[in-house]
C-alpha cells in the first residue's frame, strides 16, 4: 500500500492523507472534522476504519481531508486555536473532491 500525507512544516496541520492499494479502482474522499495522529507512515483508528469502508465498497484509493486541518486527538481544543482551519485547507479539500468517485462527509 502506498501512503501519502501533506503536513505543514510546523507539524500542526495535516491537509491531506491518502492510501492507495489499486490505482485502477475508484477513489473515495472522506471529509472529516479534524486530523489526529495519522501521517504518511502511521494509521490511526479513523484511517483504519476509512480503509476498511473503502475496500468493502471495492475502491482502491482513499483520500482524507478535514473541515479543520489542525491536528489534535481532542476536537474540543479547536475552539482554542487561533486558526483551526489552516491556510491551505480549502485548496486541498477542493483538489481532493474534483476527481472523487465517491464523497463521504462524516
Amino acid at each position: 500500500m502506498k501512503k501519502y500525507a501533506f503536513i505543514d512544516s510546523t507539524g500542526k496541520y495535516r491537509y491531506t492523507l491518502s492510501r492507495v492499494w489499486n490505482e485502477n479502482l475508484g477513489k473515495v474522499v472522506f471529509i472529516l472534522l479534524n486530523p489526529s495522529t495519522a501521517d504518511a507512515s502511521k494509521d490511526d483508528p479513523t484511517v483504519k476504519k476509512c480503509i476498511s469502508f473503502t475496500k468493502s465498497w471495492n475502491f482502491g484509493l482513499l483520500e482524507i481531508v478535514n473541515l479543520f486541518a489542525y491536528r489534535s486527538t481532542d476536537p474540543k481544543c479547536l475552539k482554542n486555536v487561533l486558526d483551526p482551519v489552516g491556510r491551505e485547507n480549502n485548496y486541498y479539500i477542493l483538489k481532493a473532491v474534483e476527481d472523487a468517485d465517491k464523497i463521504i462527509a462524516a
